[in-house]
């Protein structure tokens, strides 16, 4: 399998490859961090403010202990905002599922049961899974907060990265699903929305899911 992951890798690492440029993009994601602050700092919001998208109010409390800040973006499987862990004093990422994505009551007790029996091993480039609930109507997942911008994004604005860039997230994204498949855990949607690339060039991958 992993043998697999490496030859498709290569293929895409060619597909995507362009001559390097003096300033590659990952150098640029560090020197963002260097000229701009966390985009995220956990402090009370305006109360009754609202975060655009979801209808969920900045400085919103959920689970009795996670404030919702801002909205990071939206997805086909619903909206992440960034939050903070008041019980942990710890920042995370707060998704809300699309409710038609968790189906029938029992579909989505389901849902919650499987995600709390998920244990991802604890890998750098593994975005980590902390908690599930529901709470109005909406299941939540919450996990780590990565401060950085999903591959997908970065092609959006750059359709061809260097070939150096390209390497690195491959062999980064490459550690990081050989752990998850060695802890008997796959990816069932693997894809550039998925990477996460942050201000240091670090690549984790987020939404793992339950081995088949």
């Amino acid at each position: 399998t992993f043998i697999g992951i490496m030859v498709g890798i290569g293929q895409w690492v060619r597909s995507r490859s362009a001559p390097a440029a003096p300033s590659t993009a990952l150098e640029s994601a560090k020197q963002e961090e260097k000229q701009s602050p966390p985009r995220f700092v956990p402090a009370p919001q305006v109360p009754g403010s609202q975060a655009a998208g979801a209808g969920l109010a900045a400085g919103a409390k959920l689970a009795g202990r996670y404030e919702v800040a801002d909205l990071l973006g939206e997805g086909q499987a619903g909206a992440v905002y960034s939050g903070f862990d008041k019980k942990l004093s710890r920042v995370v990422a707060i998704r809300r599922m699309r409710p038609e994505l968790c189906g029938s009551a029992e579909e989505a007790g389901k849902f919650l049961e499987a995600a709390g029996k998920l244990a991802l091993p604890n890998h750098p480039g593994i975005v980590g899974f902390f908690d599930a609930f529901e709470e109005g109507g909406s299941i939540f997942l919450v996990v780590d907060y990565v401060d950085g911008k999903p591959l997908s994004r970065m092609l959006e604005k750059s359709k061809r990265l260097p070939s150096v860039d390209c390497l690195a997230i491959a062999i980064q994204a490459c550690q990081a699903l050989d752990c998850g498949h060695r802890g008997g855990i796959t990816h069932a949607d693997l894809k550039p929305g998925n990477i996460m690339v942050d201000k240091r060039g670090g690549v984790r991958i987020a939404d793992f899911r339950l081995s088949r």
